[in-house]
C-alpha cells in the first residue's frame, strides 16, 4: 500500500512538471530548457513506473494508454500519467478482493466453454 502511494506521488510529480513546463515554454530564454527537463523527468519516472508494475505483475494497459496521451502536445498538460496509476492500482487492488457470486455468471461460464468444445 505504502508503495502504490510513492508511485502515485512519483506520477503526480512528473505530471505537475509535466504542466508547469508548458508554461515555462512561453519564456524567450528561459523556455528552451523547459520541454527537455519535462521530457527526462518523465522519462524517469515512466521507466520506474513500467519496472514497478512488471515487478507487481500488474497489467499495463492503463498505464501505457497514460504514456500515449503523454506524447500529444497540449493535452500533456492533462495529469493522465496520475490518472492511470490511479486507474491501475484500483483495477489490481479491486480485481484481487472482488469476488463475482451471481448465478448469471456461474450458469454462462460452463455453457460458454461447451459452445467453444463444440466448435473445435
Amino acid at each position: 500500500m505504502v508503495d502504490g502511494f510513492i508511485m502515485l506521488a512519483m506520477a503526480g510529480i512528473a505530471d505537475g512538471t509535466e504542466f508547469l513546463m508548458n508554461y515555462v515554454a512561453a519564456i524567450p530564454v528561459i523556455g528552451l530548457g523547459g520541454p527537455l527537463i519535462a521530457s527526462l523527468i518523465s522519462f524517469l519516472v515512466s521507466a520506474i513506473l513500467l519496472a514497478w508494475f512488471i515487478i507487481k505483475g500488474i497489467p499495463l494497459g492503463y498505464l501505457l494508454s497514460g504514456s500515449a496521451v503523454d506524447m500529444m502536445p497540449l493535452v500533456n498538460m492533462l495529469p493522465a500519467k496520475t490518472a492511470a496509476v490511479i486507474a491501475t492500482i484500483l483495477k489490481d487492488r479491486g480485481a484481487a478482493n472482488i469476488k463475482t457470486t451471481s448465478p448469471e455468471t456461474k450458469e454462462e461460464k460452463p455453457k460458454q466453454e461447451e459452445e467453444l468444445k463444440e466448435a473445435v
